[in-house]
């Protein structure tokens, strides 16, 4: 496939697609959103993405110490609610964490993560709006802060687990949406799991390996999630689903679609009047 030109466009051009969403930005444009030292490097990440033709976004925060996460989700709250013009909208914050599974932490600090503490959580939520949360189902206490998180309106991801398939089927009963950050091999059961008995959504970063198979196999519930820091990678992403021949649906909805409908913002993953859209050619 030829490489694409990419344009910002009127809603009502020919060829106008959403602008794409990402629903976990852990900093871009040089910032990093937990240690961002104000509103306004907030406001400069915000104008990035929207210049890498993503329209609204989630930071992301992983594992702090309490009085840095704090901070951070309040520095990030201010500049959600200024929500200026020429700027991706931030929809909320994600937490990945701290009630994770310290043998699946990944990169993130053991010292950092947290038994499921009502009392933390409530000062997470009491600081920003808080759109989604990753935890450990596995983890003792984290069935009863899924219900409590549930009842909030926060989507609640399974990941960094080494949950059997019985608990994630408890943690999707108690009200967890889907699946993200299974990349580790132990968790291989999880993810075939995830991908041929559960009807979670599933987060998939473009880049890593086997995401476009994956995307393939799960086109109706896959949310794909940008390159870590990488300017432009939910575009280029897209251009791959469309060479490995998804088709053109398949695609919007990978990048917007099922984002906008994971966090109950339909209006997000549609072209319409008056909103900002984009459009690519060949060249």
């Amino acid at each position: 496939m030829s490489r694409l030109q990419w344009n910002f466009s009127e809603y009502d051009d020919p060829g106008a697609l959403p602008l794409f969403i990402d629903l976990q930005v852990t900093g871009f444009a040089g910032i990093d959103l937990l240690t961002a030292q104000s509103v306004e490097d907030i406001h400069k990440v915000a104008k990035a993405i929207l210049a890498s033709g993503i329209g609204a976004f989630q930071p992301a925060l992983t594992p702090a110490p309490l009085d840095q996460m704090l901070r951070a989700i309040t520095l990030i709250e201010s500049a959600r609610r200024e929500n200026r013009e020429n700027q991706a909208e931030i929809v909320g914050i994600h937490l990945e964490g701290p009630f994770l599974n310290p043998e699946f932490s990944s990169i993130h600090p053991v010292k950092d993560l947290k038994k499921p503490d009502l009392k933390v959580l409530t000062s997470y939520l009491t600081a920003g709006v808080i759109t989604s949360m990753t935890i450990s189902p596995e983890v003792e206490g984290a069935l009863d802060l899924i219900k409590f998180l549930t009842g909030m309106g926060v989507g609640v991801w399974i990941g960094y687990s080494s949950a059997d398939i019985e608990r994630s089927r408890e943690a999707l009963e108690a009200g967890a949406i889907g699946f993200t950050d299974l990349s580790d091999p132990r968790s291989k059961k999880l993810l075939q799991y995830a991908l041929e008995e559960s009807d979670g959504y599933l987060k998939v970063i473009l880049d890593s390996e086997g995401s476009i198979d994956l995307i393939a196999r799960a086109q109706d519930r896959v949310i794909a999630l940008s390159e870590l820091g990488v300017e432009g990678s939910l575009r280029s992403g897209f251009e791959k689903l469309l060479a490995a021949g998804l088709s053109l649906e398949s695609c919007v909805m990978a990048c917007a679609g099922n984002a906008a409908r994971s966090i109950a913002r339909m209006e997000l993953g549609e072209v319409e009047f008056g909103r900002l859209a984009q459009r690519f050619s060949q060249f």
